[in-house]
């Protein structure tokens, strides 16, 4: 460089001035740097490029997330199903579905009163399903057999509500409490049977007869616990709590006596009569009781009883095969399906077991 030419330069740095060429020449690699930078974190940024980092980074949280997305479609795919099986009676898809599902809630339930309540309503949902059956328009020969199925899982729903009355724990008054209910609902069950039978013959009207003989032994069994409850002290219900109870045994006596005269049970039922207005109401129900308990013993040595016994035997047996083993309480002996519950057994001699 000639001394002139330095001198300039000289002069344009104390001027401030720097060389042009030089301002162009920085210029152009600072701006392809800033380009390249700004390339650089839109990449980093994009959502593939955070996912591909992150999934390297933390392989497992990546799976467990897969994992609890395979859950929640499960779960909600398991959800609309059993929503859908709900509405479904004897012979439809999703029945077995209803019924498993019920089963499962049956054995998560580890409370016995809880147990009891739930066995009982789901024996309503079985007369529901009876009633949708009979509204049909379908043939005697395809309702029968939907009849018969829902009847078989209903006598397996009333067992346990049955059995598990002598067995209840806690406190004795909530015991007398479950207890009327269970009253209530079976009696209500066997009536609303009783009038929305189908015009069906054979087989079907001895099931259902069955099933109604079943309804009103369940509702003898949870009276005969509310009577021990009270005479042994253990409970302490007033009268005027048991009063609409006895009353409605005392009528529900009479028409059973009138199906089937005895001398005995009729004089047992004016006993129970005249306890029941003097205010022993838990009395007058131990009255109706042995009343009931006398028809049942008279009426046990008929053909026409020996026949229903057979066919409550044998609906309870029948009931895990008609539904796929699906019920809230699968057996596989007649013994067991029936718990030890039979319809015509003596009221006494069952709870003293």
């Amino acid at each position: 460089m000639h001394s002139r030419d330095l001198i300039n330069s000289l002069q344009q740095l104390r001027a401030g001035q720097p060389n042009p060429a030089w301002v162009s020449r920085t210029r152009e690699i600072l701006l392809s740097q800033i380009k390249a930078q700004r390339a650089a974190v839109a990449e980093s940024a994009s959502p593939m490029t955070t996912f591909r980092a992150f999934r390297m980074s933390n392989p497992w949280a990546v799976r467990s997330g897969a994992l609890a997305m395979a859950v929640v479609v499960l779960v909600f795919g398991t959800t609309i199903t059993n929503a859908l099986a709900q509405d479904t009676v004897a012979g439809d898809f999703l029945y077995t579905v209803k019924l498993t599902t019920e089963r499962i809630q049956f054995g998560l339930t580890t409370d016995q009163t809880a147990q009891t309540q739930l066995a009982i309503d789901l024996a309503g949902k079985r007369v529901s399903e009876l009633k949708k059956i009979t509204a049909t328009s379908q043939s005697n020969i395809q309702k029968a057999a939907q009849i018969k199925t829902t009847l078989a899982v209903y006598t397996q729903n009333m067992t346990a509500a049955g059995s598990k009355l002598d067995s209840l724990a806690g406190a004795a008054d909530q015991v007398v409490k479950i207890a009327t209910v269970v009253t209530q609902k079976a009696e209500e069950y066997s009536r609303e049977l009783a009038t929305s039978s189908p015009v069906v013959e054979g087989d079907t009207q001895a099931n259902i007869q069955a099933a109604i003989t079943m309804s009103n032994s369940v509702a003898d069994a949870a009276v005969f616990v509310i009577v021990q409850k009270n005479t042994s002290g253990e409970a302490t219900t007033d009268s005027a709590t048991l009063q609409p109870l006895a009353e409605q045994q005392l009528e529900q006596a009479k028409e059973r006596v009138k199906a089937a005269p005895s001398v005995k049970a009729s004089q047992e039922l004016q006993e129970a009569e005249k306890l029941l207005q003097d205010g022993e109401t838990v009395s007058s129900l131990e009255k109706v009781l042995d009343a009931k308990q006398t028809v049942a013993d008279t009426i046990s040595i008929s053909p026409t009883t020996r026949v229903t016994e057979e066919v409550v035997d044998n609906t309870a047996v029948e009931a895990t095969a008609a539904v796929n083993e699906a019920t809230i309480e699968p057996t596989t002996s007649a013994e067991n399906t029936t718990g030890g519950f039979n319809p015509l057994t003596s009221i006494r001699s069952y709870f003293q077991k």
